[in-house]
Order: C-alpha cells, then structure tokens, then sequence
C-alpha cells in the first residue's frame, strides 16, 4: 500500500491520511485502501496483548463505521490542499466532502476549485474567487458570500438558505434545483444564470441583474424583485405568487404559464413580454 496511509490510533481513534503518488485516485479507492488498511490495524490490535474488550466483541462493526467516515472526510482531502486554503491561494484545489462550516475563508482564491459536497455552513466567504468553482450539493446555509465572486460556478442543488450574496457576480452560474429561500441577492449579478427549478422564495432581489437567466418553473413566491432588471428573462411556470416587481425593467421576458398572484408591478416598465395567458405587453416600449 505504498504512497498511502491510514493510521488508526489505539487510544484517540484517530486516522490520518497521506500520499506522494495515490493523490489523484478517485474517492473509492482512497477509502477502500484506507478501509483494507484500518481492517489490517484491528486485526493486529486484536492479536496483542492489550486488552481491548470494545474491539474484541464489535471489530467488524466498528472497521467498517471508522472506515466509512475516514473514507468520506479524512481520505477526501489533500493536507497539501487543506494548507494552501489557510494561505488563501487555493486554486483547482480538492476539497470534496470538506468539513468547513463557519470557517473564515476571506477572500481567498478558490478559483476552479472541488468543493462538491463540501460543508460550508455559515463560513465567511466575502470577496471570495470562486470563479468556475464545483460547488455541486455544497451546503452554504447562512454563509457570506458578499461581493464573491461566483462567476461560471456549478451550484446545482447546492443549499444557499438565507446565505448573504450582497452584490455577488454569478454571472452565468449554474444554480438549477439550488436552495435560495430567504437569501440576500440584493444588486447581485446574475445575468445568463441557470436557475431553473430554484427556490427563490422570500429571496431579496433588489436591484439585481437577472439579464438572459433562466428562471423557468422557479419558486420566487413572495421574493422582493424591486428594481430588478429582467431583460430577456425565461420565468416560464414560474411561481411568482405574492412577489414585489415594483419598479422592475422587464422587458422581452417570458411569464407563460406563470402565477403572478397578488404580484405587485405598480411603477414596472414591461415591453414585448410575455403574459401567462399568452399575449404580449408592449406598454411601455
């Protein structure tokens, strides 16, 4: 098993992980060496004259809980990778499955980083490069992503309830099926971005830039878009009940089949737009 090593510490359960020439293989067969190897140590530890009663009666399953948890966290992250996140340059780094909740991460440059998966709850993240970044299912409940910069990330599925993106680009970001409910997006950039299917509800909208995005079957019910800017903007089945639109640009947008419920317009500028029912808005062209 050279080149790889997982350590499980009689007294402090405490598995460690590194590797020169094993880094780039994939994450299911970095647990399963760690596994192999941790199976070896109990076995071992079980042959010696130390008395161990816990492992004696339930090895088989405690190798495969410790080797489940180190395959998936310990095994899924570089120290090399970890130690440039603290210097704050860590582009393309792997950090897949990192536990990084309420971390303060300023600034730093994530730039075509891994962090599918990665637990980012309530972590600071203002003025962050996450340009190209793999958030994919990350969870950022609550995290700050003021002025970030998001731009062409993957954030599909990724959970963003009540995250603070003030003045945030994710310009043509992916944020299909993304949790949004509750988020600051106020002045935000979010022209060309994919958010169809996204939970936008209660979400603060203010002055944000939806240019081209694709917003089709959203949940943006009682979402406050005033001022927003909804140029050529796909809202198709999109759910608008109860939402502020007052002041908005809309113009060569798409509401067919929307539920614009008790939305508020007073103040909006609509031009070639597209109504539920299928007719088109020349008001104020």
């Amino acid at each position: 098993m050279a080149g790889i090593h997982c350590g499980f510490n009689r007294h402090h359960w405490k598995g460690t992980y590194r590797t020169n020439s094993n880094h780039s293989l994939p994450l299911s067969s970095r647990a399963s060496l760690c596994s192999q190897q941790i199976f070896t140590d109990l076995n071992s530890m079980e042959n010696s004259t130390m008395h161990l009663p816990l492992f004696a009666s339930s090895k088989l399953l405690i190798s495969s809980l410790v080797a489940l948890l180190v395959g998936a966290t310990l095994c899924a992250v570089d120290s090399k990778d970890l130690k440039k996140l603290k210097e704050g340059q860590c582009e393309g780094c792997d950090l897949k499955f990192a536990q990084l909740q309420g971390r303060e991460l300023l600034g730093v440059n994530l730039f075509e980083a891994n962090l599918q998966k990665a637990n980012l709850v309530g972590s600071k993240l203002a003025g962050a490069r996450l340009l190209s970044a793999n958030l994919v299912d990350a969870k950022l409940r609550e995290a700050s992503l003021i002025h970030a910069q998001l731009v062409g990330a993957d954030l599909e599925g990724a959970d963003l309830d009540h995250a603070d993106l003030f003045e945030a680009n994710l310009e043509i970001a992916n944020l299909q099926w993304a949790n949004l409910a509750g988020a600051s997006l106020e002045n935000a950039n979010l022209g060309l971005a994919n958010l169809y299917k996204a939970n936008l509800q209660g979400a603060d909208l203010r002055g944000a830039n939806l240019t081209g995005a694709m917003l089709g079957e959203a949940n943006l019910s009682n979402a406050n878009l005033e001022g927003a800017r909804l140029m050529v903007v796909n809202l198709s089945r999109a759910n608008l009940k109860g939402a502020n639109l007052k002041g908005a640009k809309i113009h060569d947008a798409i509401f067919s089949g929307a539920d614009l419920t008790d939305v508020e317009m007073a103040d909006a500028q609509i031009c070639r737009t597209r109504m539920p029912a299928g007719n088109i808005v020349h008001r104020d062209c």
